[in-house]
């Protein structure tokens, strides 16, 4: 590839990286919100994928969390959402 190409595609490597770093933050955030509330959450796909199966998490990049709790959790859940600023 041509050194503009090369240097496109650094580019965009170096911003999948700090996407990737702020969706993991943001999922560490909500854990520990969710475990302050003694709720019990299973996080999907995303980050978690990236950490267990790639080399990095910048390699599996993520848009969104995929979360898991109980039925009757969900009101609880929504809650804390609300209170970390998600809609």
């Amino acid at each position: 590839p041509s050194p503009d190409v090369r240097a496109r595609l650094q580019q965009r490597l170096t911003v999948q990286a700090i996407w990737a770093q702020h969706v993991a933050s943001a999922l560490r955030s909500l854990l520990q919100a969710f475990d302050a509330e003694r709720i019990p959450v299973c996080a999907l796909k995303g980050p978690v994928l990236a950490h267990r199966y790639y080399s990095g998490l910048e390699e599996r990049p993520s848009i969104d969390l995929d979360l898991l709790v109980r039925p009757a959790d969900l009101e609880r859940a929504r809650r804390v959402l609300a209170d970390e600023g998600y809609e």
